[in-house]
Order: structure tokens, then C-alpha cells, then sequence
């Protein structure tokens, strides 16, 4: 009885890291397009808002082309906000060269069901310069 008490146990134990770490992440797959172009300083205004799919307290952001912008010198801000213009990500976020999956965290709770958009902002060192960056981003 003994032994079998001690199968069961650790049957109960293989399930429960089975379940620990075979459960998937409902992280949201999908990405939206963006393209922030300006020439100075630029505010980039959201080209739409797109609904927040889960409760995950990041967004996600890739940058993976670009025209005139000086990789390693120019800075882009990009953040997250509601329409009324409410950042939900830090607006002191800046990005200097490409970047895969860069994470911005939610500065308060936003829960899923919330409408954002990506926004965005440059300066150039006030030289009128024409640029574009653009990529994918997951609110």
C-alpha cells in the first residue's frame, strides 16, 4: 500500500509540472504596421487604435526599416497611448537602431478590451531632416 500511495505521489508531482510548464502563454500573435515619418522635430500621432487582446502588461515594438534615419545617432521615441492622447507606455523610451520585440511596459494596469495606438516623437538636433522608421508593434 505503501509503495503505491508513493507511485500516486509522484504521479500527482510529474502532473503538476507538467501542467506548471506544458500550459501555452495567451500572449496575443498578431502585429500592426506602423510608419513614423517627419522632418525636424516630429510628433507621430497614431494611425489607429487596435484593441489590447490580453491582460500582459507589455507591448511589444520591432523596427526593421528605415529611410535617412542615422542608426546609432538619431533617436525615435515610440510609446503606447489611449486616443485622449493618455500615454500608457513611457514616452522616454527612445530607439537609436533596429530592434526585434522590444518590450514597453505598461506604466498603469491596462486591461485587454482598452483601444491603443503607437505614437511617437523625434528631433533631429533641430536640423530639418526628412526620416521614416517603421516596423510592427502589439499593443
Amino acid at each position: 500500500m505503501l509503495k503505491f500511495k508513493k507511485k500516486l505521489a509522484a504521479l500527482f508531482c510529474a502532473a503538476a509540472l507538467m501542467v506548471t510548464f506544458a500550459v501555452p502563454a495567451f500572449a496575443a500573435s498578431y502585429s500592426y504596421d506602423y510608419t513614423f515619418s517627419g522632418s525636424g522635430e516630429s510628433w507621430g500621432y497614431p494611425d489607429g487604435y487596435y484593441s489590447k487582446e490580453d491582460n500582459e502588461q507589455n507591448a511589444y515594438l520591432s523596427i526593421h526599416n528605415s529611410s535617412n534615419w542615422a542608426r546609432g545617432v538619431d533617436r525615435v521615441y515610440l510609446w503606447a497611448q489611449f486616443s485622449n492622447n493618455q500615454e500608457r507606455t513611457s514616452s522616454n523610451r527612445y530607439f537609436t537602431d533596429y530592434v526585434t520585440n522590444a518590450l514597453l511596459p505598461y506604466t498603469t494596469y491596462t486591461a485587454a478590451g482598452n483601444y491603443l495606438g503607437l505614437a511617437g516623437w523625434h528631433n533631429n538636433y533641430n536640423n530639418p531632416k526628412t526620416f521614416s522608421v517603421g516596423g510592427l508593434w502589439t499593443p
